[in-house]
């Protein structure tokens, strides 16, 4: 199955998955970045990334991106992926503990300082 790589670079990508290297690269005729793979786990994982890879299409003959392109894409994606996330505060609980973070009581506050006893004058 012919894979593309949706992030061009310069000389092309080449990316080890079991052992075995598959190299994108375009022709005179196709700017796009597309290897052949045969093995299905290969083409499962590199399908998987969503960001990076898919299914060559003969359709698609434009170039898609460039390094500077593929920046703004990652940049984007861990955004997206950060605003996502909740504050570790809410996500922290006591070791040992089976309930959900959400659902954990607070700590009590600390005890309050202790006024020092007056002397008694004999």
């Amino acid at each position: 199955m012919q894979i593309e790589s949706i992030i061009r670079r310069k000389g092309g990508t080449k990316v080890e998955i079991g052992g075995v290297t598959y190299t994108f690269s375009s022709t005179a005729n196709d700017p796009r970045q597309i290897c052949d793979v045969a093995d299905n786990a290969a083409i499962q994982k590199l399908l998987a990334i969503k960001e990076g890879y898919r299914i060559a299409d003969p359709a698609r003959a434009e170039p898609v991106s460039d390094d500077v392109k593929a920046e703004k894409v990652v940049s984007a994606a861990l955004s997206s992926a950060a605003a996502q996330l909740k504050p570790a505060a809410t996500q922290l609980k006591p070791a040992g503990s089976t309930a959900p973070a959400s659902t954990q009581t607070p700590l009590p506050s600390p005890r309050p300082t202790a006024k020092p006893i007056p002397s008694v004058k004999k």
